[in-house]
Formats: structure tokens, sequence, C-alpha cells
């Protein structure tokens, strides 16, 4: 009997629209904070000092909003019998994949994901959607030219590791259910 190994893990690198809108969000969340501070240190120049310290806690709600948005960015896809960890920089995912399938979007089909997953030029790499084509699903993806489609019970996601073909391999290895032997003794 084939002996499934604890866990195989997979990176998840941005890359593609995703990183493009990573980068973007991140110039704009910049150019904000530094507005802000700029605009504390001129009330506090012309004496005001209560719009000041406001100008400083939007600053610090613009620090805030873009460490969010990167919250549930997966940075691994980690594979273990009959379930699949994504690790984002705060938090561990735990998806039951027992019976699951995966297969690759289609061209077609990650088109669509990418308008559907844009607002104003910016891609987002996680959420909950609701597709016409893809039904209901979780995304969490870096990059969307390695999306694959896992359908399983109670469990629709779209996740993109870096080597698609080699996390589906391992993905069918550690998605069947191990079957149960049984002695005719007991």
């Amino acid at each position: 009997m084939n002996q499934l190994p604890e866990s195989i893990e997979f990176t998840s690198t941005p890359g593609g629209t995703i990183a493009l809108g990573l980068r973007r969000l991140g110039w704009l969340f910049a150019v904000l904070a530094l507005l802000m501070i700029v605009a504390a240190i001129a009330s506090w120049i012309s004496g005001p000092f209560v719009p000041g310290m406001l100008a400083l806690a939007v600053a610090a709600l613009v620090g805030v909003a873009w460490r969010m948005s990167n919250d549930l960015r997966p940075r691994k896809l980690i594979l273990e019998p009959g379930q699949l960890v994504i690790q984002t920089p705060r938090q561990l995912i735990e998806v039951p994949i027992e019976g699951a399938k995966i297969r690759p979007l289609t061209a077609e089909e990650t088109s669509h994901l990418e308008g559907l997953a844009s607002a104003g030029g910016i891609v987002a790499g996680s959420g909950g959607f609701d597709s016409r084509q893809l039904g209901e699903f979780d995304l969490y993806a870096s990059d969307l030219r390695h999306a694959l489609f896992i359908q399983g019970i109670g469990t629709r996601l779209v996740v993109t590791p870096d080597q698609p073909a080699d996390f589906t391999r391992a993905f069918q290895q550690m998605s069947v259910l191990p079957l149960l032997q049984f002695s005719a003794h007991e």
C-alpha cells in the first residue's frame, strides 16, 4: 500500500495582473498616507493642532487598509491527506478536499474571472464571488495564469500555485479517501 506524505507545500507567488494590482494599490496607499502626513505637518506649522491629528489618523487608517488588503493573499498552499491548507500572511485556512475534483480554468474562464475580480485597474486576489460561468466560489489567487478550480462537497474555490501541474497531481493523491482495512477476525 502506498503511503501518502504528511504534507506537500506549493508556493503562490504574485504575478501577472494581480501583482500589477498590488503594486498600484501600494502606490495609491503610499501617496495617500504621504499626503496626510504632509497635511498634518502643514496644519501644525500654521497653528491648529486638531486638524493635524485628524490627518495623521487618516494616514494610520490608510496603513491599516493596506495591511487588510493583503490579509487573504495566499503565500503557500499546503496539501495534506484530505485537506488543503491555504497559508496567508495572518492565518491558515483549512479546506476539506476529500473526494474533491480539480481542473485548470479555461482561457475564457480566466478572462471572465479577471474581469469579475477587478475594479479601477486593480485585480483582487482574494474574496468571495458569484459568477455566471463558475457559480459561487472563493478566490485565493496570486497569479491567474496558474488558476485551478476546486469543487468538493460544500467547497468551490480557485487557487493559483506556482506549479499548477505538480499541484494537480499531488491534489489528486491527497483528495482520495483512504480505504479502511478490516480484518475478517474483527
